[in-house]
């Protein structure tokens, strides 16, 4: 079975890396200059890259090393007192290159114990061991623990990186599909560059070539600019009506205030000359839209729109 795309185009090297490149650029010449942190903590949402960057983080220091030399750890299965007592046993013994480096993933479902434990390891170990912490819940690690890392935030990647992205695996894999797929896939992706890849991978397994296919194959429609034309008509029914019908569909109303918001981002480029990987009738009612609301309005739902979404929870 062939590998997946996901992991045949996992990053390799700081220069993979997507979405990141001032922390990309500042870890590679902290290499070059040999000038490391004992501690450094990855925090952000999932699948932007924190995993890979400290993986890639310990290749680069131990290039010609073997596979000793790194340690990694998953805390959710693997984050007790005893384990990090563990830990600090192997860390008495030689791994043969330069650096020991440790990745503890999911740091912050440690016990209040495991990280006491650890803040000693981190206390006492020489310049040639550096510890990764990486999270989704940085707050979640103690204050005394963040202390004594140097943080490095993995924002979301943005849908223009991530289609880049697509795009250049498309080219890679000889895959046929169109932009407008892989934009919608991008969006869809909400920032996590891996989803993105997973959701390609798919595609190219079911045969799915075009964004209308998607659609079907999801039982989805482009609902967005049907909900902004309903609000411009001020009739509240007819907004509610139409609300109750895209979210009992949806299911989620995290992923329609996405939608919108995707909307509004794509009549605001259009607005201004831009072009936007739509076609059809999509490309159609976004223009349609856009004609008839000034830039401000648009902002001004935008930003009403993104308070909305903060408060959503599910």
């Amino acid at each position: 079975m062939s590998d997946t795309l996901a992991l045949k185009y996992r990053p390799q090297k700081f220069s993979d890396m997507v979405g990141h490149p001032i922390i990309s650029t500042v870890l590679e010449k902290m290499v070059e200059a040999k000038a490391i942190p004992n501690g450094l903590l990855f925090s952000g949402p999932s699948g932007v890259g924190k995993t890979t960057a400290a993986r890639i983080l310990a290749k680069e220091l131990n290039p010609t090393a073997s596979a000793e030399s790194v340690i990694e750890i998953d805390a959710a299965s693997h984050g007790g007192v005893a384990d990090v007592r563990e830990l600090t046993d192997r860390l008495l013994y030689s791994s043969g290159g330069d650096y020991r480096v440790v990745i503890i993933d999911e740091c912050h479902s440690m016990t209040r114990d495991a990280f006491n434990a650890l803040l000693i390891t981190l206390e006492e170990q020489t310049e040639s061991t550096v510890f990764i912490l990486v999270t989704t819940e940085p707050y979640q690690v103690p204050k005394n623990v963040r202390g004594r890392l140097l943080n490095y935030e993995f924002n979301a990647v943005t849908a223009e990186d991530i289609y880049l992205r697509l795009k250049w695996i498309q080219e890679q894999e000889s895959i046929e599909a169109d932009d407008n797929l892989l934009s919608m896939i991008a969006s869809q992706a909400q920032g996590d560059v891996r989803r993105s890849v997973m959701l390609l991978d798919q595609t190219v397994i079911a045969g799915i070539r075009t964004a209308e296919d998607y659609r079907k194959s999801l039982g989805e429609v482009d609902f967005a600019p049907v909900l902004i034309a309903s609000m411009m008509t001020g009739d509240y029914g007819l907004i509610f009506s139409n609300l109750d019908k895209v979210i009992y569909k949806v299911g989620n109303p995290s992923v329609v205030s996405s939608q919108i918001l995707e909307a509004f981002r794509d009549m605001l480029i259009l607005k201004t000359g831009g072009d936007i990987h739509r076609s059809g009738s999509a490309l159609n009612n976004r223009k349609s839209i856009a004609a008839r609301l000034d830039s401000q309005r648009i902002i001004s739902g935008q930003k009403l729109l993104w308070a909305l979404k903060t408060r959503i929870k599910v």
